[in-house]
């Protein structure tokens, strides 16, 4: 029976041995997840079964922990979820932003149904992208300066955004 050392941890950052942080070195991320992705392959493990169950799972934990912490986004979500508890903020979004997003709703609604929808989803991609650029921006500021709950409130706009962004892409 093969000896290995298997990663003991659930979180991302200590699994590559990051210190938590937005600004990542993307190369060295990178390259920690090839070595773990050879070091845990699970062909290396194909003379025992149970060895090989537990290395498709290393595997499987190690393609989930580089696409969260890749993509810019995904790593923001990250850092917050592993800084605060669902408990910690409502979850609720502010009654202006809702406002602002009952127009942008009512825009997409009238794009799944226009005739010439070149222009109206060209106006309201210009409006969700540069409100998710804004918001990004302003995530990665609350992240840096370690303000997790207004980060978590803002979160939530992003994620309302996301979606409208994915409605558009694939109106009713």
């Amino acid at each position: 029976m093969q000896s290995v050392n298997w990663p003991s941890t659930n979180n991302y950052f200590r699994f590559y041995g990051l210190t938590p942080s937005f600004d990542i070195d993307k190369a060295e991320l990178r390259r920690l997840f090839l070595e773990k992705s050879r070091q845990f392959h699970p062909d290396y493990f194909e003379d025992d079964h149970a060895l090989q169950v537990k290395a498709i799972e290393v595997t499987a934990y190690n393609n989930k922990a580089f696409k969260a912490l890749n993509a810019p986004s995904e790593r923001l979500k990250y850092l917050i979820q592993i800084n605060i508890s669902e408990t910690e903020t409502s979850q609720k979004l502010p009654q202006d932003f809702l406002m602002e997003m009952l127009e942008l709703n009512e825009q997409i609604d009238e794009f799944a149904f226009a005739d010439d929808k070149t222009a109206i989803k060209a106006n309201i991609e210009v409006e969700l992208s540069t409100s998710i650029e804004n918001l990004m921006h302003h995530l990665i500021a609350l992240v840096q300066s370690e303000n997790w709950a207004e980060a978590k409130s803002e979160l939530l706009k992003l994620n309302y955004l996301e979606r409208l962004s994915a409605r558009l892409i694939a109106p009713l």
